[in-house]
């Protein structure tokens, strides 16, 4: 449609159809995954490599880019603003106990249920976040080792309370299953200045929130040790925390909503 009307085509660029080809190889998920692979071979190359412009949301989905011959690749993270998440916000819940906060879909490679393990014999509260076809499991989980008055999994909120729930927990952490990138709750958990827990990607590139980040192995007795060691050494969580914000300074929405102007500006031509 681009080259027919003559006019530039940009590609935002959200996720990695290699990594997804190879998470729906299964008897589960053939149908997606012959929709991605007739895809890949029909579609996907011939738009990246002709696309004036690709905006990547992470580097992870570089290497992928470049593969698909794509050229001008920019990295331009998820808008996640300051402002929303301002320490002034109103906190959604109070405890005398800490909270860990996890947000996204109830899915198998999220690996809530990693969390849920690792709290066991500790006091502290999880509170998920998000819905998916693993609700009733991860409760039936949390019932069966006994931390059913520790964990609470909402499945709605309205977008304007969000901050709230960030504000009121004391460590954000994601359990991710060969999943690369980086999440826009992990952006808004840096944002509102929360300690970032998260499991250690299987592959070597690096983003811009790594080393804000506490990386540990992806099981869930890495995940007890690195929330006992954060709760209970002051020093620990504090770096962590100034090194959150100072990240999500760094890749304020407001910045890279100018880079992003930046590329559109250079893309459309002065008119006389």
């Amino acid at each position: 449609v681009a080259k027919k009307l003559g006019i530039p085509l940009v590609i935002s660029l959200h996720t990695n159809y290699d990594q997804q080809r190879v998470i729906t190889r299964n008897p589960k998920n053939l149908f997606k995954f012959f929709k991605l692979w007739y895809i890949s071979k029909r579609i996907e190359k011939y738009v990246l490599m002709n696309a004036d412009v690709v905006i990547c949301s992470y580097k992870f989905l570089v290497p992928y880019a470049k593969r698909n011959k794509a050229k001008n690749i920019h990295v331009i993270y998820n808008k996640v603003f300051l402002s929303q998440f301002s320490s002034d916000n109103e906190k959604m819940i109070k405890s005398d106990i800490p909270i860990i906060l996890s947000v996204g879909r109830l899915i198998d490679q999220k690996n809530h249920s990693f969390l849920i393990q690792a709290i066991k014999d500790l006091d502290v509260k999880l509170l998920i976040i998000g819905d998916g076809p693993n609700y009733e499991k991860l409760l039936s989980l949390a019932k069966s080792i006994g931390v059913t008055n520790q964990v609470s999994i909402l499945r709605k909120i309205p977008n304007e309370k969000i901050s709230g729930y960030y504000l009121s927990s004391h460590i954000y952490a994601q359990s991710l299953e060969n999943l690369g990138g980086v999440s826009i709750p992990t952006l808004e958990a840096m944002a509102c200045g929360l300690p970032v827990v998260l499991s250690k990607r299987d592959s070597d590139y690096s983003e811009e929130i790594d080393e804000a980040v506490y990386f540990v192995d992806n099981n869930p007795k890495s995940f007890h040790d690195a929330f006992k060691k954060i709760i209970s050494n002051d020093v620990l969580r504090q770096s962590l925390v100034t090194k959150s914000l100072e990240i999500a300074k760094k890749i304020d929405g407001k910045i890279m909503e100018k880079k992003e102007i930046k590329i559109y500006s250079n893309l459309i031509p002065e008119r006389t």
